[in-house]
């Protein structure tokens, strides 16, 4: 079964807390899991990893299709703050497909690689994972794989 995972962050989120206070936090988490809620397919699953991560499981969807739903989803996150007097916050994603994966894990792990290079090329933008999953092989002293 084809499906894409999105990682989605507030970007700056400590400065973002330090600046406006854990009341800001508090509405900004509010205001971003609404308008997660409201803005993902009926068929799509969301949940709060951390922080200021939530992760969005979109089943039977290829990477075109998942940029098209996030991508649509960071712009309603911009545009549902334009009048209101909380204030303001982007947000940053990464997107991967599990096409040539081989678990769920590899898909959430290039998922959490492609966000990492959206914050790192200037965040409020989403980010397509185009590379392959290459699992870290480590040896322990004896030449083993682990």
């Amino acid at each position: 079964m084809n499906f894409s995972i999105a990682v989605c962050r507030i970007d700056d989120f400590v400065t973002y807390s330090d600046r406006f206070g854990q009341n800001a936090v508090e509405r900004a988490l509010r205001k971003l899991a609404d308008t997660l809620t409201r803005t993902v397919r009926p068929s799509d699953f969301l949940c709060r990893l951390g922080n200021e991560d939530f992760l969005i499981i979109l089943p039977l969807a290829s990477s075109a299709i998942a940029l098209r739903v996030v991508e649509r989803i960071r712009e309603t996150i911009i545009l549902s703050q334009a009048t209101k007097p909380d204030p303001a916050f982007s947000c940053s994603f990464g997107v991967a497909n599990s096409a040539n994966t081989a678990s769920a894990e590899e898909v959430m792990a290039l998922a959490a690689q492609a966000l990492g290079i959206a914050q790192s090329e200037g965040r409020n933008r989403v980010k397509l994972s185009t590379t392959a999953f290459t699992p870290l092989v480590t040896r322990n002293r004896g030449g083993d794989s682990y």
